[in-house]
């Protein structure tokens, strides 16, 4: 009905010049309406036949409709509706227009929006009064309550009466006991989920993936304690401890904000757990199918019982193969399915003559269970105390398998959360929807409840079905509230092949998912992992499962690191590398010929034990090259991490091979603070031979000074010749401007003023106006751009290009803080008196400059201050 109006207010709003900016968002919000219709509500409606001028553009409108619907769940039936589309009331128009606004974040929020409108256009001007809405409003939310109160209910009688093991017979209590331990975790997440949460449309559920564990705890007990009452407690009690657990480590997580570390598990280990959880539920839908313990005795006279479960799995796997079913019922199929087995079994039961008695005592149902109260797994932990029978050695021993039902559960709320949220389109906190777990499990374990999560697929479910709200959420909590008390009553005619159908239908759907869907999707490596992590909790359990899980999951990421992850990210020669340092002709040129003998290695990624040797071997090839390597540069800028096995190769044996081949080695950490290893690295590469630079542009710098020092020129940056006849700055401009003649040097020089600097004092900070050009004379200056510093040293000269062009400073810059400074300052009425000539002579300069920046390593890659190879 919502769907239909918008549409129909889309063609009014048109006459007024605003279809295209309301009409696609009309379609935008009609579509996903029209895709929530049940088949249970009945109101069937269609849009009037347009006006003659509106054709094309509802002929249009309709088309991206029915395409739309081609690919949805359900395809609702349209059906004749008398109003006229001029009929509509101004609200529904601004309705209609109010769309072409953003789009709401929040699904449920533009639900609420359009209920709110709704419910607000009941004048006498509108073809729908309010009571018109309400009841479509009830059933879709009374829909949504009855499906998310049947998937609880089939989820509990197959999964409540699994708890204990088979084998745990007889069994000192009703095994229907379950189904009110089940209804009471979800009844407590249900209600903080639904007063809480972020999702209007969450549903809570017992987390039954923790079964095996839960049946490894019960094994443990029966070995200390037999089969009795008093080991029955002593389970409940550990099972309590567990709950509590997993809800404090959800609410750790959440309050310290530190739920994204569930996100450094490896998927392979959870799809291996997903592997090892389903071939779990295969076996079980055997063991619940026939009461009997898996094992050979099941293939004999007991066959008809299981392949009843195998039956209508059969059949349910070929219905959904079928495109056509699946179209019209969507994500229906499989709980009307289930639904389905009920009547179709009793059907069956009564054409061939037999009766409810008969089916019982045959095994096709579960036996009968007396009335039991809901409060009997608390009694029995009370009682195992009260007699003192609770068995600490059965608690201890059972510990570790604890801790492992409770990482294993955290591995879930991490995954589903996003993955609702994703679905229904709503922004989430995960740091908060970790507490609200943490809070209901905490809440489920003081009154001896079981571990319980928000299940994604009941959830979405659940939203598709037209749930959601705190009002169909309170009505669920009330549904499920009832079933705590009254749903042993239904488990005795259930059959047992609705639960065993259902139950190897989940475990198919995860074994296939860990198995087949992987395929492709993980290395040959990781693949092997996940059939491993599967094949050991099927053999020898889940705790045992879990511990495999992480040890290999680490094995194979050192194989891969060791294998794929090359610590070479590439060599170069220095021929065309520079440092950031002004060097006279005469030094440039004794460059040009010698840089070629600097070798420059970059490192990338993590160094470990299993990769560093690589680094070793590929820097003894280069070496052993036909080129004589005179220094050898290792630049570490992009490592992220180096082991105390790989800090030892890279500071001995590398040393090592440069020196039998005469190279110095000078290494660039990266970083301020030195490598990024706990290692002494630094200390122990300190020697005459090694050199340790701050970055990359430092290790060139030393690089040259080595070269220059071995040819004899002059080491130092820039250090003008101590001439008596050549005062300052007179003698900077000389090596500056060798060109410029003595009589234009001193013209120029006789324009600068000198000023002295303290340390720290600012020269000019970013964005200033450029008003001078200033020449180091001694002392230093720093240059400041985006965080990142720059050394200006004695005898160059900076700020010219932001002068000559009369642009803004482009950085700050200041004295540097271990010392004072002397500068000679061109101001700008200076700059402005001088002759042409020398203008000119200062634009070469700057652009000498600007060639040389381009040039130096340090603007290679500027991000990371490392060579572009």
């Amino acid at each position: 009905i919502e769907a239909a109006d918008l549409i129909r207010a889309g063609s009014r709003v048109k006459r007024e010049n605003l279809w295209q900016r309301t009409a696609s968002r009309a379609v935008d919000v009609a579509v996903p309406l029209l895709r929530r219709v049940h088949p249970l509500a009945s109101a069937q409606i269609q849009s009037p036949a347009p006006p003659a001028a509106l054709c094309s553009e509802q002929d249009l409108l309709a088309d991206a409709v029915d395409g739309m619907f081609e690919h949805s769940e359900s395809k609702p039936i349209l059906a004749q509706h008398g109003a006229s589309s001029d009929a509509l009331s101004e609200t529904e128009l601004a309705r209609a227009a109010s769309f072409a606004g953003p789009r709401r974040a929040s699904t449920t929020n533009l639900e609420q929006s359009l209920q709110d409108a709704g419910s607000s256009s009941g004048g006498s001007s509108s073809p729908r009064s309010r009571s018109s809405i309400a009841p479509a409003t009830i059933v879709e939310r009374g829909a949504g309550v009855c499906i998310g109160a049947l998937l609880n209910l089939m989820l509990c009688v197959p999964f409540a009466l699994a708890y204990f093991p088979i084998e745990w017979h007889p069994f000192p209590v009703p095994r229907a006991m379950g189904c009110s331990m089940y209804f009471l975790s979800t009844v407590i997440a249900q209600i903080v989920l639904t007063f809480q949460s972020g999702f209007a449309t969450a549903q809570g559920q017992m987390m039954v993936e923790n079964i095996p564990f839960m049946h490894a705890i019960a094994t443990v007990a029966m070995e200390h304690q037999g089969l009795g009452e008093d080991a029955l407690g002593t389970v409940l009690i550990i099972w309590t401890v567990g709950t509590l657990f997993v809800g404090a480590a959800f609410f750790a997580l959440g309050y310290l904000k530190v739920g994204s570390i569930v996100y450094h598990i490896p998927r392979q280990v959870i799809v291996g757990c997903i592997g090892g959880i389903g071939i779990f539920l295969v076996r079980t839908c055997f063991e619940v199918s026939t009461g009997l313990p898996f094992g050979p005795e099941l293939l004999g006279s007991v066959w008809p019982l299981w392949g009843l479960s195998v039956a209508y799995e059969v059949g349910l796997r070929m219905l959904l193969r079928c495109d056509g079913v699946t179209r019209r019922t969507g994500p229906l199929l499989a709980p009307i399915y289930f639904l389905g087995i009920v009547p179709t079994f009793y059907l069956l039961l009564f054409m061939r003559g037999g009766n409810v008695h008969d089916a019982r005592s045959n095994y096709f149902l579960f036996p009968n269970t007396p009335d039991v109260s809901p409060f009997l797994p608390v009694e029995v932990m009370a009682q195992t105390v009260r007699r003192g029978s609770f068995s600490w050695r059965a608690f201890v021993k059972a510990l570790p398998t604890t801790a492992m039902l409770a990482i294993f559960a955290l591995m879930h709320v991490p995954i589903n959360i996003p993955a609702l949220a994703a679905t229904v389109h709503v922004d989430y906190d995960l740091n908060h929807e970790l507490k609200l777990h943490g809070v209901s499990n905490l809440a489920s374990g003081l009154v001896g409840g079981l571990p319980n999560y928000l299940g994604y697929c009941n959830s979405v479910m659940y939203a598709r079905c037209g749930g959601g709200g705190r009002a169909a959420g309170a009505a669920l909590i009330v549904v499920e509230a009832l079933s705590v008390a009254y749903g042993m009553r239904v488990v005795p005619y259930v059959p047992r092949c609705l639960a065993g159908c259902l139950i190897l239908h989940v475990g198919l759907d995860l074994v296939k998912e860990a198995l087949y869907d992987s395929l492709g999707a993980f290395d040959s490596l990781e693949y092997g992992c996940i059939v491993a992590i599967g094949f050991v909790m099927t053999v020898f359990g889940f705790s045992s499962g879990l511990l495999f899980a992480l040890v290999a999951s680490t094995l194979i990421f050192t194989i891969q690191q060791a294998v794929h992850g090359n610590p070479v990210r590439g060599t170069m020669r220095g021929t065309t590398l520079r440092s950031s340092k002004w060097r006279t002709a005469a030094a440039r040129t004794a460059l040009d010929h010698a840089m070629g003998a600097v070798l420059v290695v970059q490192v990338v990624g993590t160094l470990f034990f299993g990769n560093a040797t690589e680094l070793k071997e590929r820097v003894a090839r280069e070496l052993k090259l036909d080129r004589k390597v005179t220094v050898l540069v290792l630049d570490f800028t992009l490592v992220r991490s180096i082991d105390a096995s790989a800090a030892e190769t890279v500071g001995s044996e590398i040393c090592a091979i440069a020196k039998r081949h005469g190279a110095r080695v000078c290494y660039a950490s990266g970083r301020a603070d030195g490598f990024p290893t706990a290692a002494p690295m630094t200390e122990r590469l300190l020697t005459e031979q090694v050199h340790v630079a701050r970055d990359l542009d430092a290790a060139i710098l030393w690089a040259e000074n080595v070269l220059l020092a071995i040819k004899g020129g002059p080491t130092s940056p820039l250090r003008p010749p101590k001439s008596p006849e050549l005062g300052a700055p007179a003698s900077q401009l000389a090596v500056l401007m060798p060109s410029l003649s003595a009589r234009d040097r001193d013209s120029l020089a006789s324009h600068f003023k000198g000023r002295r600097l303290s340390p720290g004092e600012v020269l000019w900070r970013q964005n200033d106006p450029a008003t001078s050009i200033v020449i180091v004379a001694a002392g230093a200056l720093v240059s400041t751009l985006e965080d990142v510093d720059e050394e200006v040293s004695a005898g160059q000269m900076c700020g010219e290009s932001a002068a000559l062009t009369k642009a803004r400073r482009a950085s700050t810059v200041a004295c540097a803080a271990d010392g004072p400074a002397q500068v000679y300052v061109l101001g700008s009425i200076a700059l402005a008196a001088l002759p042409a000539e020398l203008k000119l002579e200062l634009c070469l300069l700057s652009m000498r400059y600007m060639s040389h920046r381009l040039d130096h390593v340090a603007n290679r890659i500027w991000e990371t201050r490392c060579v572009s190879i």
